[in-house]
Formats: structure tokens, sequence, C-alpha cells
């Protein structure tokens, strides 16, 4: 009798890709919360006039898509790699702490996705971000990711077994079975009628075929390929921390914001980062079930600021649609790893004119800013990661 898994059981783990779409196994383990990663298959109705009237008259296969969302702790090392999935990587400099630029460039990385359900492994492939906002539970940081991908495996079913050599089914959307798996990988061999399973790693593949470092026994036609967990090793190092984040603003330029005062922000202050996609599905192209890439499009950050109110310091800047420059520094452990986000040119679009009252609540500037391209430093924003990774 199968017995019931719960969330915690479960997994998130990631590793870069050298080739774009192309898998492989991740290491790197994220402290996860959540996610509702999917691979919807879209199926096409068809619903022509056929004398009758049922709904319709035929299914047939859509083009899929895959990804979703994920929300993370928001600790150095996983911080580091979330981001390359979403903004162009430049020169890491360093020696732990190692500092990676990231920008917004023509392209990020792409990373192989695996997710846990403390059963399988459900794998997705070519994932890049579309978009990273920050979260706070309490006082601990996290990160509410949002990725596309370009394939998943999330399981095969077996034609036949012949020794270590699975043979697996090509109907539906696995004309290549195989793609997703990698040599070494961690699988398992699930019997359909009595639910247990044999644990392999994988020898070798070709598009159809896996062979298993033994051969299964009472394994045939009709059960499943799976890959299964692994023993994670998570990161031990103090997350990004609401009490050590630092809103710095300057009436002039983000050099001089990065070293000025901190102005304490009500929580609530938020920040969401994003590098859009076309389409988050992908680019549907000919000749392909699955999206042939992920083209982006223009960058962008959100910034949301409640900030006590004493007098009308905001409404002059508000009101002159001035420049101001804003570094969000976030700090871990000792200090030496940081999250630091610099927006070179932001203007108050809204709130700015006054506070809203309320009675029995206390009045802050509910601040919204619209960032924009500052001439005199050449950039828009940037985003730099100070931690323990030299690279990925």
């Amino acid at each position: 009798m199968a017995n019931e898994v719960i969330g915690d059981s479960g997994y998130l783990a990631f590793k870069k890709e050298t080739t774009a779409g192309t898998a492989v196994t991740p290491n790197s383990y994220a402290l996860l919360y959540e996610e509702n990663l999917s691979t919807p298959i879209n199926l096409n109705e068809i619903k022509p006039a056929v004398g009758n009237k049922f709904a319709r008259f035929r299914v047939l296969q859509g083009q899929r898509q895959h990804g979703g969302e994920f929300t993370i702790q928001a600790e150095s090392n996983t911080t580091a790699q979330v981001f390359d999935m979403l903004l162009t990587r430049g020169t890491v400099t360093g020696s732990d702490p190692y500092t990676w630029p990231l920008t917004l460039g023509a392209n990020s990385n792409s990373y192989t996705v695996d997710v846990s359900d403390g059963n399988d492994v459900h794998r997705f492939i070519g994932v890049q971000a579309g978009e990273i906002a920050d979260l706070y539970e309490e006082n601990e940081m996290r990160w509410k990711v949002k990725v596309s991908g370009l394939k998943a495996f999330h399981g095969a079913e077996i034609a036949s077994v012949a020794g270590a050599v699975v043979t697996l089914k090509t109907d539906g959307y696995s004309t290549t079975p195989t793609d997703g798996l990698v040599v070494s990988d961690l699988v398992a061999c699930w019997d359909a009628t009595d639910l247990t399973k044999q644990n392999f790693t994988i020898s070798s593949l070709t598009s159809t075929t896996v062979t298993l470092s033994g051969s299964p026994t009472s394994i045939s036609a009709g059960d499943m390929l799976v890959l299964r967990p692994a023993t994670p090793s998570f990161p031990t190092t103090t997350p990004f921390l609401w009490a050590r984040t630092e809103w710095r603003f300057s009436a002039t330029d983000a050099a001089t914001a990065l070293t000025a005062t901190h102005t304490p922000v009500e929580q609530g202050s938020t920040f969401t980062i994003r590098h859009g996609f076309k389409s988050d599905a992908g680019e549907m192209r000919s000749g392909s079930f699955d999206p042939t890439a992920l083209a982006r499009t223009i960058g962008d950050v959100d910034i949301t600021v409640s900030k006590f109110f004493q007098h009308p310091d905001e409404a002059k800047t508000f009101l002159g649609i001035r420049k101001n420059a804003l570094v969000i520094r976030c700090f871990s452990g000792s200090g030496t790893h940081e999250f630091r986000l610099t927006l070179n040119d932001i203007r108050i679009r809204r709130g700015g004119d006054k506070p809203m009252v309320k009675t029995g609540e206390v009045e802050y500037y509910e601040l919204e800013y619209a960032p924009s391209y500052d001439a005199s430093d050449t950039s828009a924003w940037d985003v730099k990661v100070i931690n323990a990774l030299a690279s990925t």
C-alpha cells in the first residue's frame, strides 16, 4: 500500500548547463519553501460538427510549455545562481568572498533544475528566470523566482527490458524519451503492479534506451523509469535578514548612495527585478512540441517603499520629478557576503505628494519609484552578489 508523502521530504536543486537546453545533473541544493513548476501539455480539442452534440470530436497533441515559480531562502550562494538565471554575469573577482557582477545583458545562463517530490525527481531543462522578487517571513529573506524552461523529464514508460538495457516507449511526446537524462543519473524502475522500485544508475544512453548499472527483475512493459532523489547537501550560510538590510538613498549619484547613511524603511518595502521573455511559454516554432527558445525582451525593477512621515521631504522630489539614486544592501553572517541592488536614477511615480490619513494609524509615505537610465553613469541598474562561489 502506498504511503502519503509530505512536501518536506522533497527538495530543489540546480546546475548551470554547458550548452543551453542540454541537461546536466544538478548538485546545488536550495532551501525550498514551495514550488509549482509544471508541464502543461496544452491539448488541442477538436470540435467540428459531426452529427452529434458531444463536446469534442478528438483530442490532439498541443505544443507544451515548462515552468512556474519557486520560493527559496535568500542565502548568498544560491542567490548568486538564481540571479545568474536572470541576468548576464560578468567576470567573477575576489577569493571568498567572490563578487558576481550581474547586469541587464543579452542573455542569462540556463540551468537544469531538479524537483524531488520525495519519491521521484522531476527535471526541467534549459531553465531561465524571468522575474525575481524579495519576500520576508518575519526576519528571514526569501526569493520568489519565476522561471521558464525548454524541456522536462517526468519519467518514461518502459517498452521492454533485456538484461540491463531498458527500452522506453516513444508514444505521445516521448519521441526521444531519454532526452533530459544524463549518464550517472540516479534512476529507479517502478513496478506498476506492486509499486515497488529498484534503484540503479545510468551507464549509457541512446535516444530510446537506457543501460543501467544492473539488471532489473520482474520489470516489464508498462512499468516506469524515473529519476530518483539524491542525498542533498544544503547550504549552511546565514540567510539575508530584514534586520541587516539597508536602503541607502542619494540625491546625486549611485556612488554616493553606496556609502550613504541607511534610511530605515518600513516592512512591506519591496522590489521585483524583471528580465522578461517575449512569451513565458517560450517560442513555439515549427517542428517541435516543445519551445525552441526563450526570447528575452526588456528589463525593469519595481520598487515600493514605505517611509515614516514627519515632514514634506518627499514632496519636493516628487513634484520636481527629481533624481534619486538608491542602493539596497542585504548582508549575511559577518557582513562579507552581500546582495546589492544599485539603481542609478529613480523618480517617484506615485505617493510623494502626501501620506494617506486614516484614524488610529501612523502616517507613512507609500512611494512607488520608476527607475530610468542614467546617462552620466551609463547605467540604469545592476546587481552584485558577494558570496563563497568562484563559479557554477
